[in-house]
């Protein structure tokens, strides 16, 4: 496996991060299945930063211990990412900055992340990708270079303040 250090770029974080889940994606499925879909009749969606938080906890660690710092912590800030797709098979695209131990930049993280509406399910193993820059402007460039269904996504903050601009005035 991959391993990283102070000096790592952020290529290599991005494939350490990528073997982890590649061990670890399902196993984390399996062996807190009763927490999960607890935390997902819940909390609905937020079941998914539950997993995620179980899933990323050591390469969380293993950053830190190496002295890099994360903006936000990973996997990132669920109001500016974007998410598109299927109810059953949605895609959401969240980032963290990375920033070396002397406080330069080192890049960012953008994890790829699969999951279902109708019920807790991950249909898929996430996904990293790499980027060289470092500031929102610059990720929403270069992600929207990547996917076109990304260009067309809103953050998730618009999305949730258009949701409830639209129901305004409904009756239940």
């Amino acid at each position: 496996m991959n391993t990283i250090n102070a000096e790592s770029s952020i290529s290599s974080i991005a494939i350490f991060i990528q073997e982890h889940m590649e061990q670890n994606w399902d196993v984390i499925l399996r062996n807190h299945p009763l927490k999960l879909l607890k935390a997902y009749e819940e909390m609905s969606e937020a079941a998914y930063g539950v997993y995620f938080q179980l899933l990323l906890e050591p390469v969380v660690q293993k950053l830190r211990k190496s002295g890099f710092r994360m903006r936000p912590r990973l996997p990132g800030n669920l109001n500016i990412s974007r998410e598109w797709g299927e109810e059953h098979h949605r895609e959401r695209w969240i980032w963290t900055a990375i920033k070396y131990p002397d406080g330069s930049d080192c890049g960012t993280i953008v994890t790829v992340i699969f999951h279902d509406h109708t019920e807790f399910r991950i249909p898929e193993m996430p996904r990293v990708r790499a980027l060289n820059v470092t500031s929102n402007p610059e990720v929403i460039k270069a992600l929207s270079f990547i996917s076109p269904e990304f260009t067309m996504a809103k953050d998730t903050q618009t999305e949730y303040a258009e949701y409830l601009k639209n129901t305004r005035g409904t009756s239940f």
